[in-house]
């Protein structure tokens, strides 16, 4: 994901026009710069519930920011797997469960707990 803060203009009844930022998300980088206006264009749209907006200039937030950007997918388990991550996980603590290895962690932590 990479967000874009977005100067734009907004107009309204009698010829009013309101300059404002706003970021906005894009899923992924679009290098076609024709259709990543295009993109950013529709989101602020949608965002403002109008099309009578104009964008001026957009830049990317900080790039560096945005390759640490976690969402749900990247975190999600399915636990369908989970009896084989058990497994995968025995293979290499041995016939120890998960639940018995986190048992060990937390008596350890606590142990050693000044």
């Amino acid at each position: 994901m990479i967000d874009y803060l977005v100067k734009y203009i907004l107009y309204g009844i009698h010829d009013i026009e309101l300059t404002s930022t706003k970021t906005i998300t894009v899923e992924e980088y679009i290098e076609d710069e024709e259709l990543r206006d295009d993109v950013i264009l529709e989101k602020l749209k949608d965002y403002l519930e109008t099309d009578w907006v104009e964008i001026i200039d957009y830049k990317p937030v900080n790039e560096q920011d945005n390759l640490y950007r976690f969402t749900e997918d990247d975190v999600y388990f399915d636990y369908d797997y989970q009896a084989d991550y058990n497994e995968k996980f025995r293979e290499v603590v041995g016939n120890k469960d998960v639940k018995e290895i986190l048992d060990i962690i937390k008596g350890y932590k606590q142990i050693n707990r000044i």
